[in-house]
């Protein structure tokens, strides 16, 4: 199963690394757990292969195993900034009292707010295909996260909180919660359907993370601390092989709710404080303004922006970005000082293959 994205999945994934959990070494470095009282057992073999997370006796509507949210891992953090692209598990379901046709698997990120209570939760889900059957063995599912979607709701995806399961709460977007996970769950049941308890015998393997490379050198930094406390901050994800056309820009630590674009250049530079603005512009030369590609930084104070290498929006006219060069980028943004003004984050260079 693929999500179809606005974005072709082949540039998304271009350089992409990974993190898994296998269970082999009969280790569970991310704490992942169906989170029932019958005890989650690492099993050394049976697994696809080896060693996998089983859990025998799942009296529930539906089995949800997910990571623990007190382990740093790979699976929980700001899945934006970390160019997360792609999750994916194997899963089987050993036996059900009543059956699961039709039930489908599901993935779901949820922001937890740091607290155990559920009312204040926000989570985005996708639903996939149905769930393993009973005797058929291991299913692999694979989950195309797009962190770098600038919509409301991704296509496919919805949004919940404990008042409705399929729209998001009022105020909070896509943005809020991709920037923002917590736990990563895997359903075995549409997040949003109602099902009988069943005892279950189920378990995971391989569960997967696929990221983007980071590229690129950070100069002119640390920038000039904006109205959130401190300094904003660039990075680029993607490639820097022209011929991948797959960069993604992010700029960091802006105060929330607030404007900003990327700016870009064949020249390095310093200006301070450009046009009454209390940061330091960081490169010269003819200017490339991304200002089609606004955004907002959200509760996340953040933005991101998919570049079109082919088209560098130059004042001159758009122009494609040859190998050797090095172009330089930064963001621009809106600030509070304590009037309007504006602020910069520090520069990003990136030489292209």
């Amino acid at each position: 199963m693929r999500l179809s994205l606005a974005l072709p999945t082949a540039l998304i994934l271009a350089g992409a690394v990974q993190a898994n959990d296998d269970f082999d070494n009969g280790t569970n470095p991310s704490g992942w757990s169906f989170n029932v009282n019958t005890p989650d057992v690492i099993e050394m073999s049976g697994g696809n292969p080896s060693g996998w997370l089983h859990n025998p006796f799942v009296a529930s509507f539906a089995p949800i195993v997910h990571n623990d949210p007190s382990i740093v891992s790979p699976f929980n953090g700001d899945f934006r900034a970390a160019g997360v692209s792609r999750i994916s598990v194997d899963a089987i379901t050993n036996s059900v009292n009543f059956g699961n046709t039709g039930f489908e698997f599901s993935i779901l990120l949820r922001d937890t707010k740091g607290t155990a209570m559920v009312d204040d939760d926000d989570y985005a889900y996708y639903v996939g295909p149905e769930t393993p059957q009973p005797g058929n063995g291991w299913k692999s599912f694979s989950f195309d996260i797009p962190s770098q979607s600038g919509d409301a709701v991704p296509t496919g995806w919805k949004g919940g909180w404990v008042g409705d399961g399929e729209n998001f709460r009022p105020g909070v977007e896509w943005s809020d919660v991709i920037a923002n996970v917590d736990q990563v769950e895997f359903w075995w049941l549409n997040p949003s359907f109602f099902a009988i308890i069943q005892d279950w015998d189920v378990g995971i393997d391989n569960v997967n993370i696929e990221v983007a490379q980071p590229v690129g050198t950070n100069y002119c930094g640390p920038a000039v601390a904006n109205s959130s406390g401190g300094p904003a901050s660039m990075s680029a994800i993607g490639s820097d092989a022209v011929a991948d056309n797959n960069l993604v820009l992010h700029a960091e630590g802006m105060p929330t709710n607030q404007f900003g674009y990327f700016v870009a250049s064949l020249t390095q530079g310093f200006v301070p404080n450009p046009g009454g603005s209390q940061g330091n512009l960081c490169i010269l030369g003819n200017m490339a303004r991304f200002n089609s590609q606004i955004a907002n930084s959200g509760a996340g104070g953040s933005i991101s922006a998919l570049i079109d290498i082919n088209a560098i929006p130059l004042g001159t006219g758009p122009v494609g970005i040859a190998p050797g060069e090095t172009w330089n980028f930064q963001a621009w943004f809106r600030d509070l000082n304590p009037t309007t003004t504006s602020n910069f984050t520090d520069g990003i260079a990136i030489t292209f293959q």
